[in-house]
């Protein structure tokens, strides 16, 4: 797959990438490359992640694939192999779109709540958009809670 596969032979490569990957097995950076000879086809591309993603070896760095990706591409990979299956634990950072009438969304969920409430506030980027300073002590809640804002 050194080079780009034309619209006409698409189903004929997907095949052909089937039965390589019952024999072989796979790297990110391959998988990259792969991508990048299906490059025409949003759909495509998902597809040959799904048709490879059991066949990977280096499969905590998937987030590199998914974040290079079109987001309606990325959604339909998260929905056919789930969050769970491709999240690295380490990397958590991303933009999530959670259906809850999943399993593994709720879970995820809820580990992602457990989570946040671990992480440090010094990791927070404020927005310049925003009307809030994380900066600024609201006199409101100082009143209330002074131990808070020592």
């Amino acid at each position: 797959f050194q080079r780009k596969v034309s619209s006409s032979n698409v189903l004929f490569s997907l095949l052909d990438l089937q039965l390589a990957s019952t024999k072989y097995y796979f790297t990110i950076s391959r998988l990259r490359t792969l991508l990048d000879a299906f490059s025409d086809d949003l759909d495509v591309q998902g597809k040959v992640i799904i048709c490879i993603f059991s066949r990977i070896v280096d499969l905590h760095n998937i987030d590199v694939v998914l974040r290079n990706l079109d987001s309606r591409t990325q959604q339909d990979v998260v929905t056919r192999i789930g969050y769970l299956n491709l999240m690295n634990p380490l990397k958590i950072s991303f933009d999530y779109v959670l259906h809850l009438k999943y399993l593994d969304n709720r879970i995820l969920l809820v580990t992602l709540m457990e989570l946040a409430n671990m992480e440090s506030p010094d990791q927070i980027i404020e927005d310049a958009n925003t009307e809030y300073n994380r900066y600024s002590q609201p006199t409101h809640l100082t009143s209330l809670y002074p131990v808070l804002f020592i």
